[in-house]
């Protein structure tokens, strides 16, 4: 019994921190080695090439932004097209408004539906002797100037099925979405550029902006429906069929996150079924591709790492309560001193990788930022596994019960 406590504190003690070390290495490595290798010659693109797909759902807050920020890339208004999700607001005035094409479907099935939708839409209005494009843009989403045309960059002379741009936040109005700045930044300012530098490819693409090769979409049968994130199940799809996923850093787009930790923990136990969905998914196929193997073992972790975490919580209480009560308060010392030294180990180690990130991200204008990193960390370190705890068994269920769906809930939106 004690052996395996003991087990399970190293597990809990240095994951984090290795975690942290791998992708700072591959960072570095990112930088110095294969940095070159990640660089994309601007060109003049044929822009009837792409078709900007904006999935909508109850959206009329925001989407008039979003359509108003892909005109600007100089896309013509029969290459954007809003997919109502079956909305009960004013998403489809503003969008028919807007003079883009519209389409409204009978039943609200879910964003992954939509874009399936639009595959078949954009198979009847492409030119076939032209390569094809879907730009998956959420509607709560802003993409800075220019952006398609540096997305088209970086499919030339590499084999993507698709590459997504580099998230940010829109809305910072209070010290919740300020610590999403800093966490956007920890995981795309490090861990997408080391996945690709380590790789060449990334665990999931980001399903807020986000442009695929028609032919890829079409070979793999487009996107899963009864999954929870279909930007982490294409990218898997993709990879089994011999495609990478790119990532690009110079390309920004900002969105819109959650402002209330309902909002958030709602979103983010969305993310974890979606992983835990895609590592038993792939679980017996992985042979196919290296890659994907390293792709599933760390996710594999994330999980073991997560249950450790609540039986470490649970025996800890269990432990402080017993040693307080039968008043071996020299035990109870030890304890609490062990328990801090894990805790601060994972907090320097967690401070040290924000910092970093957080220093690289945007060439370090985001450095006013550090300051919420405790609170990003105090997130992250609780609500994360325990999201992966609750969704672990509905994720088994979507697996192996066929009882997956694509559905799901916008937060509440604070821009007008």
């Amino acid at each position: 019994m004690l052996l395996t406590i003991e087990i399970i504190l190293i597990l809990l003690a240095i994951y984090p921190v290795l975690g942290a070390l791998k992708w700072s290495c591959g960072l570095l490595f990112y930088l110095i080695l294969s940095k070159r290798n990640h660089e994309f010659p601007k060109q003049n693109h044929d822009l009837d090439e792409v078709f900007a797909v904006i999935p909508a759902y109850n959206e009329e807050k925001t989407l008039l932004t979003t359509i108003q920020s892909v005109k600007n890339q100089g896309l013509d208004n029969d290459h954007i097209m809003v997919i109502d999700d079956n909305s009960n607001d004013e998403t489809v005035k503003i969008a028919t408004m807007a003079g883009v094409r519209v389409y409204t479907k009978n039943e609200n099935k879910g964003k992954a539906d939509s874009l399936n939708y639009a595959i078949k839409l954009i198979d009847e209005l492409a030119d076939p002797n032209k390569t094809a494009y879907l730009l998956s843009i959420d509607a709560d989403t802003i993409l800075q100037a220019n952006g398609v045309q540096r997305l088209l960059d970086y499919f030339y002379g590499h084999n993507y099925g698709g590459v997504t741009a580099n998230m940010d936040v829109a809305n910072r109005e209070n010290a919740l979405p300020k610590s999403q700045v800093v966490e956007f930044s920890s995981i795309v300012g490090i861990i997408k550029r080391a996945q690709v530098a380590m790789t060449g490819t990334m665990y999931a693409y980001s399903g807020a902006t986000t442009m695929y090769a028609m032919a890829a979409l079409k070979e793999v049968g487009g996107f899963r429906e009864d999954r929870a994130t279909e930007d982490i199940s294409i990218a898997f799809d993709h990879s089994l069929n011999g495609y990478d996923a790119g990532f690009a850093p110079d390309v920004k787009f900002y969105m819109n996150v959650p402002t209330t930790l309902r909002d958030l923990y709602r979103q983010r136990k969305r993310w974890a079924k979606g992983g835990i969905e895609v590592l038993f998914t792939n679980l017996l196929t992985s042979f196919k591709r290296p890659k994907i193997i390293m792709m599933l073992f760390d996710q594999f972790l994330t999980i073991a790492w997560s249950f450790s975490w609540l039986i470490m919580s649970i025996y800890l209480a269990y432990r402080l309560l017993t040693e307080f009560l039968s008043g071996d308060f020299y035990a109870l010392g030890g304890t609490i001193g062990i328990s801090l030294i894990v805790m601060t180990l994972q907090i320097v180690v967690g401070t040290v990788q924000i910092f970093i990130a957080l220093l690289v991200d945007d060439n370090g204008s985001k450095m006013d930022y550090f300051m919420f990193a405790p609170l990003y960390l105090l997130f992250y370190w609780i609500v994360n596994p325990l999201t992966i705890i609750t969704q672990f068994v509905p994720a088994l269920l979507s697996v192996y019960a066929g009882m997956g769906k694509g559905t799901w809930q916008s937060p509440e939106r604070s821009v007008d």
